[in-house]
């Protein structure tokens, strides 16, 4: 079972963001590796995926959704970036 701990930022570069650089963030670079995920957690994945390249979230999206059971990571997009939370 997943469960996302941040969702995507939208509202803008962080408070907290450790350098006080809060320009555009860097896309990740490390290949995806989810064959060891098993088949719900790959779809929740490509799922994401797939909606973090939506035009209108921008280009400052960050999130990270690990698997309560193991801690491990399902999902991670820019999770290393501190962005504000989104409002709604």
């Amino acid at each position: 079972m997943a469960v996302p701990v941040a969702s995507a930022a939208l509202g803008g570069p962080s408070a907290f963001a450790a350098n006080g650089k809060t320009t555009e963030t860097t896309p990740d670079t490390a290949p995806d590796t989810n064959e060891d995920l098993d088949p719900a957690d790959q779809a929740i994945a490509a799922n994401l995926n797939t909606r973090v390249n939506d035009e209108r979230l921008g280009s400052n999206v960050s999130g990270v959704v690990l698997d309560a059971e193991s801690d491990s990571t399902v999902w991670d997009h820019n999770g290393a970036t501190a962005l504000m939370p989104a409002r709604a």
